[in-house]
């Protein structure tokens, strides 16, 4: 928690002279194309691209490496999600908006014990803000929640481990990227 204020804290120092002109300036109108990284997840690489004014695709990849987490051994998701922005903005990329995705997840899980795979294919919908600065800077807050559609659990645990039932899928993000 303290490593992520501490990036928010120079991101707004460094982008500071951008909010005193961003009443002089109109809003970058000729991004195409953002790549943004999640600060509150472990290797995650947004890819964001406007469809019609108000719509864009977004497509996102997370790795966990081996050893991050205590019972964990190593995941990866992919997160495709068509965003809906609520007003009309120069560019199609920013503002407050809702977004509806699919997310398939692969993770591994070893102790003592035995060892577990679980994959899961989840639908859900988010909500966030997203601004796009005048330097090409971008940031993004969102909260979302999904159903798990389908899972398989391949274990060698004894019966009487208890293991997660993995029927929600939570995400939280502070994201940081550029646009071009």
């Amino acid at each position: 928690m303290k490593k992520i204020l501490i990036i928010l804290a120079i991101f707004l120092l460094a982008t500071n002279s951008s909010f005193s002109q961003s009443c002089a300036k109109p809003a970058k109108t000729d991004s195409k194309h953002i790549v943004k990284s999640n600060l509150l997840g472990i290797f995650t690489l947004f890819y964001e691209h406007p469809v019609s004014p108000k719509v864009a695709f977004q497509t996102g990849l997370q790795y966990n490496p081996d050893n991050i987490f205590p019972r964990t051994k190593a995941t990866i998701s992919i997160a495709p999600e068509l965003k809906y922005y609520f007003l009309r903005r120069p560019n199609a990329m920013s503002g407050a908006f809702t977004g509806l995705y699919g997310k398939y997840s692969n993770l591994k899980i070893s102790e003592t014990l035995g060892t577990a795979t679980v994959k899961t294919a989840a639908l859900g919908l988010n909500f966030g803000y997203q601004h796009v600065f005048n330097n090409g800077i971008v940031t993004e807050g969102f909260a979302g929640a999904g159903y798990t559609l389908w899972k398989t659990i391949d274990s060698n645990f004894p019966d009487t481990y208890p293991m997660a039932n993995y029927n929600f899928d939570i995400r939280l993000g502070i994201s940081l990227g550029y646009s071009f």
